[in-house]
C-alpha cells in the first residue's frame, strides 16, 4: 500500500480509502475461491477449469468427462454449490 500511495501523490491522483479496501477484499475472495478449487476432486476442477477457465461448452465437457451432456449442467451447479460451502465454512463469503 506504501508503494501505492507513493505512486499516486507523484501522480498527484487521489485513491479513496473504499477503492483500497475493496481492492483487499477483491484479493482475498480471489485467495478464498482459489483455496477452494484446489480442494475439489480432479474431475470437479477439470469441469469449474473447463467451463469458466478454458470456455468450453457442455458438449464439449461432457467428451472430456465422459458423461452424458445432459448431467453437465447438474454436475457444474454441485461443484459450484460444494465450492460455495467450502468458502462460507471458512467465513470467506
Amino acid at each position: 500500500i506504501r508503494r501505492q500511495r507513493q505512486m499516486c501523490i507523484r501522480d498527484r491522483s487521489i485513491i479513496e480509502p473504499d477503492s483500497i479496501i475493496d481492492i483487499i477484499m477483491d484479493r482475498e475472495a480471489k485467495r478464498s475461491l482459489c483455496e477452494a478449487i484446489d480442494e475439489l476432486e480432479p474431475n470437479e476442477r477439470l469441469l469449474l477449469e473447463g467451463k469458466y477457465f478454458l470456455g468450453y461448452d457442455d458438449r464439449q465437457l461432457s467428451e472430456l468427462l465422459s458423461c452424458a451432456p445432459g448431467s453437465i449442467r447438474m454436475k457444474l451447479t454441485r461443484v459450484r454449490r460444494k465450492v460455495l460451502c467450502s468458502m462460507q465454512e471458512k467465513g470467506d463469503v
